[in-house]
């Protein structure tokens, strides 16, 4: 597993290192921004409302999930891991800190930053940082890998 997620940040780096960062300027910036913010907003929607969808629909079908300890790929893995977080880990609320935007703003993009999951009483659960790569879809943008690295442990 620690192999799958060095292998992920390696390709990460590479990315970033072939593409430039997105500008400001960019015409699709202001769109791609507020549509990832929104996502990550939708993102904890889903435990407030306990309703799995909000988190599941901002994934594609082959998306891996990787946190501490644990990869969950494929079809069920945003199920999975909302059930994980919701379930065994108490998870009610929480935020995700969009530190950089990186990737060519056409097909893919990595977003970096900084998370918290907070209990029913928004005490802190867990905090770290995240990477995420987000691909283009019909349907918008939508997550295909995410990276959560508790600072916790």
């Amino acid at each position: 597993m620690k192999s799958r997620a060095i292998l992920f940040c390696v390709l990460s780096i590479l990315f970033y290192n072939s593409n430039a960062q997105i500008k400001n300027t960019d015409s699709n910036w202001t769109f791609t921004t507020k549509t990832i913010s929104e996502s990550n907003r939708l993102y904890f929607q889903a435990f407030i409302k306990r309703d799995s969808s909000l988190l599941t629909s901002n994934y594609t079908e082959n998306c891996w999930i990787m946190t501490s300890g644990t990869t969950l790929c494929g079809p069920t893995a945003a199920l999975d891991f909302y059930k994980t977080t919701y379930h065994d880990k108490g998870v009610r609320n929480g935020k995700m800190i969009t530190n950089e935007l990186y990737g060519d703003g056409d097909q893919f993009i990595i977003e970096d930053g900084f998370y918290q999951f907070l209990d029913k009483d928004n005490r802190l659960l867990e905090n770290g940082t995240f990477l995420t790569v987000w691909e283009k879809k019909k349907e918008g943008w939508v997550m295909l890998r995410s990276s959560f690295h508790n600072h916790n442990n």
